[in-house]
């Protein structure tokens, strides 16, 4: 860890999403740790002193709001900021009034979470760093959730072993690979998306995504989420980052 790098804490129980804030941070060269519950981040944060909290509001044992008017009663420092899909504008009234410095609604898009985290360090007028992609292809070999790296050629730069399994593959098979007729099929919808990712920069959430895996066809439908994150490296280079998670096989819904 670079002692000069600030120290960031993310609460946040999705795992995907947890993964995802980590990898924007880091590339920003900020030190990252994250937890997946209220008692741990109350447990982090009397214990080690972090430059920002970013939390979700709805957590599996607790209110993140409650946890920010927790966390306010010892200290009055830290900055807090709030990503969460409760949206309206009292749950935005009700984080701040516990005393977080902003709040920002799911799915925060990477340029506008960045922009509020160097705000919210004081970072905002100073000369960005060079970003640092030096760990970015470690990270997602590395991660325990299905995700990939996509480059602008629509080929895959780096995979994790959840993601691969899921399309019955391995990480290797899928290196260098065009994403096209593998998993994910990106011949359909989530094509377009993918090239509309790259084209705005902005991320994009597909819901219940269907997919037949020619490895294991007897496995019928499954209907998975996926989520695109464009990762910028220069004016004309966008990678992107997709992350998928299954939701459903076929026989999972009865319908009446």
């Amino acid at each position: 860890m670079d002692g000069n790098s600030p120290h960031v804490l993310i609460v946040e129980d999705d795992e995907d999403t947890r993964f995802v804030y980590s990898v924007l941070l880091q590339i920003e060269g900020f030190y990252v740790t994250h937890v997946g519950t209220m008692s741990e981040a109350l447990s982090r944060v009397l214990s080690t002193a972090y430059d920002l909290l970013i939390m979700d509001v709805r957590l599996p044992d607790g209110d993140g709001v409650e946890l920010c008017r927790q966390i306010r009663a010892f200290n009055r420092v830290t900055p807090i900021m709030f990503i969460s899909a409760a949206a309206y504008q009292k749950d935005v009234e009700r984080g701040m009034k516990a005393g977080a410095q902003a709040y920002l609604t799911k799915p925060a898009e990477a340029e506008n979470l960045l922009d509020k985290v160097k705000y919210l360090l004081g970072q905002k007028a100073m000369t960005p760093l060079e970003r640092d992609f030096s760990k970015l292809t470690g990270m997602i070999e590395g991660a325990p959730v299905a995700v990939a790296l996509i480059d602008k050629n629509r080929k895959y730069k780096a995979v994790s072993p959840t993601y691969a399994a899921a399309g019955g593959c391995t990480a290797s098979e899928l290196i260098g690979k065009t994403v096209t007729d593998i998993f994910p099929d990106v011949t359909g919808e989530a094509g377009h998306v993918l090239e509309t990712v790259q084209q705005t920069r902005q991320p994009y959430f597909i819901p219940r995504y269907p997919y037949t895996s020619p490895h294991n066809p007897e496995r019928g439908i499954t209907y998975w989420d996926a989520a695109m994150w464009p990762i910028e490296r220069g004016d004309s280079d966008t990678d992107v980052l997709i992350v998928v998670r299954e939701k459903e096989k076929s026989g999972d819904i009865v319908i009446a």
